[in-house]
């Protein structure tokens, strides 16, 4: 990676993370977790000075990431009733779980709320009233 300013190269670059701030692993506080990622190059350039001076554009490389998007919600199953449309699930004691539903997979409507007390199959209703078309999903908070 190299750094430039005006097309000529300024450094060297310094190697960070967190254990050097915050100790060895087993010391102190060495991860963190993102609910979101941007990967971003940025140039202000043509910008006026002295209040937007300078331009940043940024390339190289992103390694060693991992995404993880949560524990995997087990044996859901949707059933549709006479009056109502039930998702079952194997719940996890002390997580929340919303069912909810579309018809174009841009907008999500909340149609059941679960707190789970317990480890065990358990049911979440389509409290949204009767409409046949649409898809469901179903969001987990667990502890």
């Amino acid at each position: 990676t190299t750094m430039t300013e005006n097309n000529l190269p300024f450094g060297p670059i310094q190697k960070a993370s967190l254990d050097a701030f915050y100790g060895a692993p087993l010391d102190g506080f060495t991860e963190f977790g993102v609910d979101a990622l941007v990967i971003a190059s940025y140039s202000d350039l043509g910008q006026p000075s002295p209040e937007f001076a300078g331009s940043l554009l940024a390339s190289g490389w992103v390694d060693q990431m991992t995404l993880r998007t949560g524990e995997e919600i087990e044996g859901v199953e949707i059933r549709r009733g006479e009056v109502v449309t039930e998702v079952e699930l194997d719940a996890i004691k002390g997580a929340s779980y919303w069912l909810e539903k579309t018809s174009d997979f841009v907008r999500w409507e909340t149609r059941g709320f679960l707190k789970s007390d317990q480890t065990a199959s358990q049911t979440i209703a389509d409290l949204g009233g009767e409409d046949p078309h649409g898809f469901y999903r179903v969001r987990a908070l667990t502890p």
